[in-house]
């Protein structure tokens, strides 16, 4: 039975010693004692991690095991089992999958009772697809591995454990917490059953659950659990490298605890054992050193921490591919140091040189799907962050440097949008791929570019990781050049991918866009505000024609989503008066320190961050209200933003460009399609069940349709109103398309991971239709569509909180497919003003063709706050809901 926690070397030894002990009785020539004789010896070098040496010797032992049992027998799997094990270790991924997949084919068929051999070989390929990242996929192997374990009589209580600890560490890795706290607490449990066990076992199983802790910054509760396994290691026959792992692990948790006395010498020993056994040039070493130095910062040493992160760096630099994450922590902790030491030129330079290692690995994963490329990507953004808030310190205090510190911030700043749009970007360009025609065959070959720029990747950082002793430079020396060669052929590729289809290069690329080039397509009235909220600060640019100017508020991202949830929490249907002072206190940090740039502008493009993906900025005041509105009249004296600016969003800095080209295309000839009322109560999917049913959207599409002299044909309603039907219309002929529905950001259900319209779902939901029009299928879709309206709830994040998944996702996804404008809801409309604001959009413009779209908006908004209008229009809940995102289309 083979049931190997991933990474627990010492259990798989173990493992083969004992089956190796019960088919050897003496070292004869015959192929039953050679092949015990081998299983000892793969197991030995197994348990010493000397992995270079173990090749030879398994494929020797899959050979006698064909050769003495059948290519099909239990024994022959075992043997192909650790093979393939081997080769995962060792990022040999390509090599791994086939074997894995042929174990698990002769499990299948296999005769045994209870099935635990099948669940084994279910553990080792999720194993695999765990190291890969590909995180759905283990998970589901993982799950059907424990069905089997759970339905056997009497398991062993070590295969049962190590699945549960698997399983958990797979939600550990998605950042599923809740879900992987008790796996592991029922590992535990489960392990300490038997001694044996938890001694093999449960120091591995209590390391990753205090992993979950720190992550979850629960250091109390991490702490006494590292220190119970390191105390075990340091009792038992630990491995130097196993005991040095719990000294660096239970001194991170003294590190960020502030306890730096108690982490500083566990940090040394930690450095010591890696120095002994890994030899002086290895990235675990570069790691201690790193940590160690963190320590002599935190205490104003700096003159003995800058050698180390020195030594850090070039070992980094020395091994590991340049795009490694891991370089780029190296040069943005010494850029820490240079900044602590007053050396802001060396500062700005180390940081500088950091965000080019991330913007390359950014492009090399571009269009990777799987969950730890997704977070690996999104971690990138604080290194953008740091370099912004080094330049400006460096540069704010000099007028000559302006522009220049505005021009290279703002590169940084698209860098960061990038990586936190990553997964939504991923979704997209995985839908395209699996298409037809040109455009998917290149995707497709720039996909298996990156894939295989990424296995030379792992296979190098598998090599950098073998003790001294085993390394071999000149094969490293040709892996580097295969990682040269694949990084050339790759941008080769995106170059021909820009040229040839640039609507999807602008979807799915991380390039940034020039600030000379974002100017030049500003008219004189226009300026683009553009938003990085960070853990402290928020920075936003302003950029007009002919001038660019960064500004900081001292407002980090917690706090200012306390300040939108403030502002949000008074529009309710009760209609509580609206918190104006602290509307026109964020005005006054968000907006107001550029109020000079901004004179002589009309129209306000704003590219958002954070919670302010969350906040209509017309709900903003412009001056100090003497008290706070007690009536829905009294909202019509507030100084609203929207009385003074036209405003339109962006889901990024480089849909302008594509945009304003896309709005010279002629329009659709249909005045508008409506789809709405989905029928919810009886959805096969019992998280559909739960939403509330939207009978009045259907007499709101009904009342929009009339004014826009539309027929009934132009309408999918109720049963009507699916996935199928709409992407079978004609969708290029209308003009206006409305959707009437539920949005679910990602995450809203159990493994959505991007944000989708709720429709009617079918009997039978299937992959390719469940009730959801997700932004991946939006993109894909043909329009030709002036206004996609979105009058559905939670179109953009629904609290305040930030969600890059929000309209976002599904603004970028109706851009691609052919609208120039996207028109989103923030919050529960009320159908009554939704289909006076809605419709007053469109009779603003049929008066003055010339205006634009945001100030369509904007008029229509302003006339619901007339006093001939029902007081209750007049407060922000009926006439703000809604944002417009994309194209203005107003004639400059």
């Amino acid at each position: 039975m083979r049931a190997v926690l991933c990474g627990m070397i010492a259990v798989l030894a173990l493992l083969l010693l004992a089956a190796g002990a019960a088919a050897m009785a003496s070292a004869t020539e015959n192929p039953s004692a050679e092949l015990a004789s081998l299983q000892k010896q793969v197991a030995t070098l197994f348990q010493q991690g000397r992995y270079g040496e173990i090749e030879p010797l398994l494929k020797r032992l899959v050979s006698l095991s064909e050769a003495q049992s059948g290519l099909d027998s239990t024994q022959t799997a075992d043997s192909l089992g650790f093979l393939a094990d081997l080769y995962g270790l060792q990022g040999r991924f390509d090599e791994a999958e086939p074997i894995y997949r042929r174990v698990l084919a002769i499990r299948e068929t296999a005769p045994g009772q209870d099935r635990l051999d099948l669940g084994g070989a279910l553990n080792g390929l999720a194993g695999l697809y765990k190291l890969e990242g590909r995180y759905a996929d283990a998970e589901r192997l993982y799950r059907r591995a424990l069905e089997i374990v759970e339905a056997a009589r009497a398991p062993p209580s070590g295969i049962t454990a190590t699945i549960l600890s698997n399983l958990a560490l797979i939600y550990q890795n998605e950042g599923r917490y809740d879900e992987a706290e008790p796996l592991y607490r029922r590992a535990m449990a489960v392990a300490s059953q038997n001694p044996e066990t938890d001694r093999l076992l449960g120091p591995v199983i209590r390391n990753n659950l205090a992993g979950l802790y720190k992550e979850q910054h629960r250091y109390a509760e991490a702490e006494p659990l590292y220190a119970a396994v390191l105390h075990a290691r340091e009792a038992g026959p630990a491995a130097p490298l196993d005991l040095a792992a719990s000294l660096n692990n239970l001194a991170s948790v003294y590190d960020a605890q502030g306890k730096y006395a108690d982490a500083e010498p566990l940090y040394e020993r930690a450095l010591e054992l890696r120095e002994a056994a890994l030899g002086a040039d290895h990235p675990d070493v570069a790691q201690s050193l790193n940590n160690l130095a963190g320590i002599y910062l935190a205490d104003g040493r700096r003159a003995k921490a800058e050698p180390l992160l020195q030594r850090a760096l070039d070992i980094r630099l020395k091994t590991l591919p340049s795009d490694h994450p891991e370089i780029a922590t190296a040069l943005n902790n010494l850029a820490a140091l240079y900044w602590a030491d007053g050396r802001r030129e060396d500062a700005l330079e180390a940081s500088r040189k950091a965000i080019a290692v991330i913007e390359a690995h950014l492009i090399a994963n571009e269009g990777d799907a799987s969950a730890a490329a997704i977070a690996e990507i999104r971690k990138s953004r604080v290194y953008f962050a740091n370099y912004i808030g080094i330049a400006y310190g460096a540069l704010a205090d000099r007028v000559d440097q302006q522009t220049a510190l505005a021009a290279d911030t703002f590169r940084a700043a698209q860098l960061a949008q990038a990586s936190d749009a990553a997964q939504a970007v991923a979704a997209m360009a995985a839908r395209f791929a699996a298409g037809d025609g040109a455009l998917a065959t290149t995707i497709r070959a720039r996909q298996d570019l990156a894939a295989h720029l990424r296995q030379l990747e792992a296979e190098l950082v598998t090599a950098a990781s073998r003790p001294q002793s085993e390394r071999k430079s000149d094969a490293d020396a040709a892996l580097r050049r295969q990682l040269n060669d694949a990084r050339e052929a790759l941008a080769e590729r995106d170059r021909q991918l820009a040229a040839q289809y640039p609507d999807y290069a602008e979807l799915t690329s991380p390039k940034p866009t020039p600030l000379a080039a974002i100017q030049s397509l500003l008219a004189g009235d226009e300026a683009l505000l553009v938003y990085l909220v960070t853990a402290e600060k928020t920075w936003f640019w302003v950029l007009r024609r002919d001038s660019a100017a960064l500004y900081r508020a001292d407002l980090g991202a917690s706090a200012l989503s306390a300040e939108v949830k403030a502002l949000r929490s008074a529009l309710t249907p009760d209609l509580a008066p609206y918190p104006a002072t602290k509307a026109f206190d964020l005005y006054q940090r968000i907006i107001a320190p550029a109020k000079t740039q901004l004179a002589g502008i009309r129209h306000l493009i704003v590219v958002p961050d954070g919670a302010l993906q969350s906040l209509p900025f017309g709900i903003l005041v412009t001056q100090r209200p003497g008290s706070d509105p007690k009536t829905p009249a009294d909202h019509r004296a507030v100084a609203w933003l929207a009385g003074e600016y036209a405003v339109s969003f962006l889901p990024a800095v480089s849909s302008l460009g594509a945009l304003r080209q896309a709005g010279t295309r002629p329009i659709g000839d249909e005045p508008f399609l409506g789809v709405g009322d989905p029928v919810l109560a009886d959805a096969p999917v019992a998280d559909l069940r739960q939403l509330p049913a939207l009978p009045e959207t259907a007499t709101e599409l009904r009342a929009i349709a009339k004014t826009l002299g539309a027929s009934a044909d132009g309408l999918l309603l109720g049963p009507q109103a699916t996935v199928t039907a709409v992407e079978a219309m004609p969708l290029d002929r209308y003009r206006v398309i409305d959707f009437a529905t539920h949005g679910l950001l990602s995450g809203d259900l159990k493994g959505l991971a991007e944000a989708a319209l709720v429709l009617t779902p079918p009997e039978k939901p299937s992959a390719e239709n469940d009730g959801l029009l997700t932004a991946s299928r939006i993109a894909a879709l043909k329009l030709n569509a002036d206004w996609v309206v979105l009058s559905a709830c939670n179109t953009a994040a629904d609290n305040g909180t930030p969600d890059a998944g929000g309209w976002s996702g599904l603004a970028k996804a109706f851009f691609y497919a052919g609208a120039r404008s996207v028109l989103v809801s923030h919050w529960a409309v009320w159908s009554k003003a939704t289909v006076k604001l809605v419709t007053g959009i469109f009779e603003a413009q049929r008066k003055d063709p010339k205006i634009g779209r945001a100030e369509a908006l904007r008029r229509a908004e302003m006339a619901m706050l007339d006093p001939a209008e029902p007081p209750e229009f007049a407060h922000p809940l009926a006439w703000a809901p809604f944002v417009l995102v994309g194209e203005d289309g107003a004639r400059r």
